[in-house]
């Protein structure tokens, strides 16, 4: 009888965060980029244009990763490409607004003002479902229909920061083109912090405190921002619905006589 023990390969083990490929860096790198020229360029060869630009060149780099760069298996290729798909993404997505929360928010914007949907909907909102998701399976296990109902408030609370837009465009006094860059650059940003903020408070080792801070970070920088949004001030808080009456031209003042 044979008593040797048989040979037996070790289980791989997942890569921790730390030696992880930076695949969503380097996509977020190029999405911040990306943001902050759609804004200029936006405004220097119009929007269709823009978005035409930007449609095209995700399609370019997508299908060059997919067809050059997993074949290859060379990571400073995936990388690149990885990244480049990245391009074209704001300058179509952010330029494109029509999905349904989109609407909804923006004439809520109109009828409660911009600055209250922001402070008072769509950072509580999202601050809430945010520590929401991390808190519910702990609670209730397993539960998708209760995890997808947290899911739908985080996207209900991104949707309500539709009137970020017009009330950031309403203090450029006349310097369109390079409000929406800045506010795309912010955006865009979020791609690249972050995964980096993630990583950094998750640590080489994938443990439940590490969890913790992620999910309360994430929905800390929200409560940031709800402060922040006392300094957005405009007259009447950007109400574009319920204005004073027009006045009439019976009701007008007549013009001052104008001199030679």
């Amino acid at each position: 009888m044979d008593h040797r023990s048989p040979i037996t390969c070790p289980a791989p083990t997942p890569a921790s965060p730390s030696r992880r490929p930076p695949r969503s860096s380097s996509y977020g790198v190029v999405v911040a980029i990306a943001a902050f020229l759609s804004g200029a360029l936006c405004d220097a060869l119009g929007c269709r244009k823009v978005m035409l630009i930007g449609l095209v060149s995700f399609l370019v780099f997508d299908a060059l990763f997919i067809a050059v760069g997993l074949p290859s298996r060379t990571m400073h290729l995936l990388l690149l490409l990885y990244g480049m798909r990245g391009f074209g993404y704001p300058m179509f997505a952010y330029e494109f607004v029509a999905i349904i929360g989109d609407v909804f928010w923006g004439v809520m914007g109109d009828r409660i003002g911009w600055r209250n949907t922001l402070q008072w909907a769509a950072t509580p909102i999202t601050a809430i479902a945010l520590v929401y998701i991390y808190v519910i399976p702990l609670v209730a296990g397993p539960n998708f229909l209760l995890i997808a109902l947290g899911t739908s408030a985080v996207g209900i609370g991104l949707s309500a920061h539709v009137p970020t837009t017009p009330l950031i465009t309403a203090h450029a006094h006349g310097e369109t083109g390079n409000a929406l860059a800045i506010l795309n650059l912010g955006a865009g940003l979020g791609a690249f912090v972050g995964p980096a903020v993630v990583s950094a408070l998750l640590g080489k080792e994938d443990t439940a405190s590490g969890y913790v801070a992620a999910a309360m970070a994430l929905a800390g920088l929200y409560v940031i921002s709800f402060f922040l949004c006392f300094a957005l001030k405009l007259p009447g808080n950007a109400r574009v619905l319920d204005t004073a009456p027009a006045v009439s031209d019976d009701e007008a003042e007549p013009a001052a006589p104008i001199r030679a």
